[in-house]
């Protein structure tokens, strides 16, 4: 049963789905951070990652969503829109997980972050979302800053089988994107979030428990920990989805990568250079000016 829609003034919207996707950043950041930590543990792999997220967002779920009656199980097999985002999120993830180990968090996440691009060309073709020239522009501007970040112009750019695993993980993310603002309409964000919790565990189980390994008492505090962050910072985002353009949206999270930055420096004693900083100077432009642009009324002639 679809939920019922509850009219929602464009203002108060617009502030709530901006303070969602802040705070879904934020959320995001710390448990990157933590999740990096907990990979210099002994047994910590990206399979382990996977299932720690999909375990502990489905427990947060059923602890907060379910009772109330917010979370639909049996919708995750009977909404085809829900399947398909439980597919391609649980996809997406292992996608990241594998171009980190193999790549290094800083490329994988660059790879990552061209969802945006794909994001708002889909959601202009499907939801017939308005999409300016300019907000391309800003977009493009936003991405460059990305690569200066992540060092993809200093290790000279090459193209493997795991950047085009980087890319194709950028593409799904993209796509999910576009499904998360389609559904956001019709399943409360509780049920969205726990079909990319199911599909992910139905990814993971598998390869986890073939090559079992039990992670020391810190390792798994971390575990719980950057689960618990990087859950309910999915909640959020896909909540802001249901106040936010997609392009707007997806815009705003290009930030991640710097906010990590800034974070990896004062708790993980990580240096950047000044290209790197110029980078981060970038996306934070390129972001604002997206959000600008977005809500800037047009003149008549």
């Amino acid at each position: 049963m679809n939920r019922p829609e509850i009219p929602i003034p464009p203002l108060d919207g617009y502030r709530r789905g901006l303070i969602l996707m802040a705070l879904s950043i934020l959320l995001f950041a710390g448990s990157s951070l933590i999740f990096t930590a907990a990979g210099r543990m002994p047994g910590i792999s990206g399979w382990t990652l996977t299932v720690a997220r999909g375990l502990l967002g489905l427990l947060i779920v059923g602890i907060f969503f379910w009772p109330r009656g917010h979370f639909q199980p049996t919708h995750l097999v009977t909404n085809p829109l829900l399947v398909v985002r439980g597919v391609l999120g649980g996809g997406n993830l292992t996608l990241l997980y594998i171009t980190m180990l193999e790549l290094g968090a800083g490329r994988a996440v660059v790879l990552n972050c061209t969802y945006p691009i794909f994001a708002s060309i889909l959601a202009a073709i499907f939801l017939k979302e308005k999409l300016r020239a300019v907000q391309l522009l800003w977009m493009g501007l936003a991405f460059f800053g990305l690569t200066l970040v992540t060092g993809l112009w200093e290790h000279g750019g090459g193209i493997n089988g795991y950047y085009a695993l980087g890319i194709l993980s950028g593409f799904i993310a993209g796509c999910v994107i576009v499904v998360i603002r389609r559904l956001s309409r019709q399943e409360h964000t509780a049920t969205i979030f726990s079909a990319q919790c199911t599909y992910a565990l139905l990814v993971a189980l598998g390869p986890t428990v073939a090559h079992p390994v039990m992670p020391t008492a810190s390792a798994f505090g971390a575990l719980v920990l950057g689960g618990v962050l990087v859950s309910f910072g999915q909640l959020s985002m896909t909540r802001a989805y249901l106040y936010l353009p997609v392009a707007q949206g997806s815009s705003m999270q290009l930030s991640l990568p710097v906010v990590t930055a800034l974070g990896a420096v004062v708790f993980l004693g990580e240096r950047f250079t000044l290209t790197e900083a110029a980078g981060a100077a970038l996306i934070v432009f390129g972001c604002l000016q997206m959000v600008r642009a977005k809500q800037r009324p047009k003149v008549a002639a």
